[in-house]
């Protein structure tokens, strides 16, 4: 109730800190240092992120960009938005020897899941999107410059408990004001999450995943989002490839309705599927007037599968 009433946490955030008390009383149980774990039955729901979403889109994150101040949040921008990165600690992890330019890839060092297998880093495409703030950051280098980023802007960052974006985020909802945009919440996140709903669209979601960091679950659960353009895509043309198998679902369903009456209006039905549509329907079980093992269809119509049987 404390964390409920006097702290006023989020619920995911409640439920992150019971997963951890609960972590470390079972560890101090395996050590025998106490009988028993006082919070074993201590549950609370994670809470629904869903109201925290938002999917900053292509018009929006240029509309930052160009209102960022300098070079530097041109840069980090385009790197949480555009390559996925955490934002700070990957973004001002970033070593300007990370860039591999002749294989178009980013090696990308990762604070949060290091402590993970494989999670130290990870590898991520150079992405044209992304191609054109790199090339602008290697310009824009000092002589000896480590990082992607200015060293100034990670010591900020990095305080004696570990990263926080207060620093970066501070300034940056400046530029989303400036930006004429209204403020989201979780704004380092968001551009992450909006990234990840790209990639997924357009590749397998352990690929998607993969490049992020992340798993198929937790994007699943946490970062990807349903966009005004899936919405587009859905009705945008009435030729799509679904049109054919639906109608042809609704010609099955009706003869079916037929065949209640009897048989013989469901061989004119099955003949009066045509050729071209049979072509278009190649994966569905049914083939011009055939089925998958060779029989005629129409043969089968009367009966079905099953033999003839005066019994129920």
């Amino acid at each position: 109730m404390f964390l409920i009433g006097e702290k006023k946490l989020a619920p995911s955030t409640i439920a992150k800190r019971l997963q951890r008390t609960r972590q470390m009383f079972a560890a101090m149980k395996r050590r025998r240092l106490i009988e028993e774990n006082p919070f074993t039955d201590v549950k609370h729901g994670e809470g629904d992120v869903t109201g925290k979403q938002r999917f900053i889109g292509r018009g929006d994150t240029s509309k930052l960009i160009d209102a960022a101040p300098d070079w530097v949040w041109r840069a980090i921008i385009a790197l949480a938005r555009y390559g996925g990165l955490r934002c700070p600690s990957e973004v001002l992890s970033l070593k300007l020897a990370d860039i591999d330019w002749g294989n178009a890839r980013l090696r990308v060092t990762s604070p949060k899941t290091e402590h993970n297998p494989g999670g130290a880093s990870r590898v991520i495409p150079i992405f044209p999107e992304l191609r054109p703030f790199l090339d602008e950051v290697w310009e824009m280098a000092a002589e000896g410059e480590e990082y992607v980023i200015p060293s100034k802007y990670r010591t900020a960052a990095l305080g004696a408990d570990g990263w926080r974006n207060c620093n970066l985020r501070t300034q940056f909802l400046r530029i989303v004001k400036r930006a004429g945009l209204k403020p989201y919440p979780r704004p380092f996140h968001n551009l992450r999450a909006s990234r990840e709903t790209e990639l997924a669209a357009a590749h397998p979601v352990h690929v998607a995943a993969e490049w992020l960091g992340n798993s198929p679950r937790i994007a699943l659960k946490h970062y990807l989002q349903v966009t005004e353009s899936d919405f587009a895509k859905a009705v945008a043309n009435a030729e799509s490839d679904l049109e054919i198998p639906m109608q042809y679902t609704a010609e099955m369903v009706r003869n079916t309705q037929q065949e209640k009456q009897g048989g013989s209006q469901v061989q004119k039905t099955t003949e009066a599927v045509s050729t071209q549509n049979c072509r278009d329907l190649r994966p569905l079980t049914f083939s011009c007037g055939k089925s998958l093992f060779g029989n005629d269809l129409r043969q089968m119509a009367g009966t079905g599968f099953e033999p003839a049987t005066s019994r129920l």
